[in-house]
């Protein structure tokens, strides 16, 4: 069956995305599966489920949405009338936003009890951004330099952090570490292990914490948990022993997709 043109652009664009992350790639996904939901007749429904594994050739390399679409990949055939449909998706998304929220929350009450709490991070995380965003305090941001396929991550934080007024400096590998309370980043997967991975250069920033005998925490929800992933270009597998703790929720009944 062929899609229409509209449903393959954004698949294209999706494939093509690389300066959001996983979660937010993830809603995108459940958001144009939404849109064929709405678009396609009860007679040929069934192109949902085909724009839907299409999708998940598009970010192998990525737990949130290869996990959402496995969800609904596996429901979709107790799901017999567009309506179920729909609703099943509203009902994914709005786990995933629950989850999202969970983990920022958990990590605020933990982590950000003092004025002038000075962090460390690096590549770019959605969650660690509304975090710094939601604190409530003043703080000091230090962004490891993060540049892939010509993407500059670093460059990225620079500007967002611009618009919040929050102090941010960028530093290079190999420049001395900055005074700093603890180090946080995102995760693109927690595999089961412990283990996860994340955009470069995760595993140096883990590495030079780890020396210095500071903390590393790692937020992520649970719909990036899985067995194993694709470690795709620009991603890299960061050991369980150089983080502290990964902060996540506890909303995990709808997102065991392994």
């Amino acid at each position: 069956m062929t899609l229409p043109y509209e449903f393959r652009k954004r698949i294209v664009e999706i494939r093509n995305d690389f300066t959001n992350g996983s979660s937010v790639i993830a809603r995108n996904v459940l958001n144009l599966l939404t849109d064929a939901a709405n678009y396609f007749n009860e007679s040929n429904k069934i192109n949902i489920l085909v724009l839907a594994n299409e999708l998940l050739l598009a970010k192998p390399n990525m737990a949130a949405p290869t996990n959402i679409l496995k969800i609904f990949i596996n429901e979709f055939p107790k799901l017999s009338a567009k309506k179920e449909i729909a609703n099943f998706l509203k009902n994914l998304e709005s786990d995933m936003y629950r989850a999202s929220d969970k983990c920022i929350n958990l990590t605020i009450e933990k982590l950000f009890k003092k004025e002038n709490t000075s962090i460390l991070t690096c590549s770019y995380s959605s969650n660690v951004f509304n975090i710094i965003a939601c604190a409530g305090i003043d703080l000091n941001v230090y962004v490891i330099q993060s540049i892939w396929n010509d993407i500059d991550f670093s460059a990225i934080w620079l500007d967002k952090l611009k618009v919040l007024k929050v102090k941010c400096n960028v530093i290079l590998i190999d420049d001395n570490l900055p005074k700093i309370d603890f180090a946080l980043i995102g995760a693109d997967a927690v595999l089961y292990s412990g283990d996860i991975i994340n955009g470069t250069p995760s595993l140096y920033l883990a590495q030079s914490i780890n020396k210095i005998g500071l903390p590393l925490f790692v937020v992520a929800e649970s719909f990036k948990k899985c067995k194993e992933i694709q470690i795709a270009d620009g991603f890299e597998l960061i050991p369980k022993e150089f983080i502290t703790e990964i902060i996540t929720d506890n909303i995990t009944k709808n997102f065991k997709s392994d």
